[in-house]
């Protein structure tokens, strides 16, 4: 601090004269004291919150992975249903039936892969959901830090989500 420069400048503002021994530099003192405190108390605060993002996003990876597995076993569940519907009517039809029955599978697949996709775009609603509560937490968090590394912590979030449910469409088409 140049109390030379601030006597100056107050004298022009003021037309005052204060001394360099003037009580007000203590003052002065006394606040840039109090501030470097308190910023080191901010600066460790922010050093908490970002050790806690890991933690928070492994928590989101395995909500979303329950929520991708249950769609997996309901798949696998109607799919296992289907096959049992197919063979008894197959068993109890003739051959001019047994064209039917391939309609009327077709038709129960359809809506079984209807049923999925609503269950998909329902289970990725809501973790688009988690996902945004998830982003405000951590922008909360995370005051003070770099935006482009908060960025691309969320982009790796989409991306993982996006795969998750590639894989999942992947699946499903696969096993129609």
């Amino acid at each position: 601090m140049d109390k030379k420069k601030i006597i100056a400048e107050i004298a022009s503002r003021h037309g005052m004269l204060i001394h360099e021994d003037d009580p007000a530099f203590y003052i002065v003192d006394i606040a840039t004291m109090i501030i470097d405190e308190k910023a080191e108390e901010i600066r460790a605060a922010i050093g908490k919150g970002e050790e806690s993002i890991p933690y928070l996003l492994d928590i989101k990876r395995k909500e979303i992975d329950e929520a991708a597995g249950r769609v997996l076993a309901a798949t696998d569940a109607l799919v296992e249903q289907r096959e049992q519907l197919s063979f008894m009517l197959k068993k109890d039809v003739d051959n001019e039936l047994r064209g039917r029955v391939d309609d009327y599978t077709n038709q129960v697949m359809s809506a079984i892969k209807t049923t999925i996709e609503q269950t998909v775009q329902t289970e990725m609603s809501q973790a688009a959901v988690t996902i945004q509560a998830a982003a405000k937490e951590l922008e909360q968090a995370r005051l003070g830090l770099r935006r482009n590394q908060l960025q691309d912590m969320l982009w790796m979030g989409a991306i993982a989500i996006v795969g998750g449910i590639s894989a999942l469409l992947f699946y499903v088409t696969l096993f129609q």
